[in-house]
């Protein structure tokens, strides 16, 4: 007696993941770790790992302030967000970077 899949699993790679979260970004102008836990579906270990990386690559840069930590910090647009120009991306922050 052979046992089937009992969950169909979904592989997600790299570009899937980074282009769903700069969509969300670009149409809500923040995401957090809990919104990522609830558009793929993961823990809030795996959401960290990722919000990580992408900042690491200038993708998002921490948006909250005050607060360092925690499933409702705002990530915004960083430096390496597609699509912008350096004028957008320092409109869009709302502060003065000179």
């Amino acid at each position: 007696m052979a046992l089937g899949t009992a969950l169909a699993y979904r592989v997600r790679n790299a570009d899937e993941i980074d282009r769903r979260i700069v969509e969300h970004v670009r149409e809500y102008g923040w995401i957090t770790n809990r919104t990522i836990q609830n558009l793929f579906t993961v823990d809030v270990y795996q959401a960290r790992r990722w919000l990580a990386g992408l900042r690491q690559r200038g993708l998002l840069e921490q948006v909250t302030e005050g607060r360092s930590s925690g499933p409702g910090i705002r990530y915004g647009p960083g430096p390496a967000f597609p699509g912008q120009s350096s004028r957008t991306r320092k409109a869009g922050r709302g502060r003065d970077d000179a």
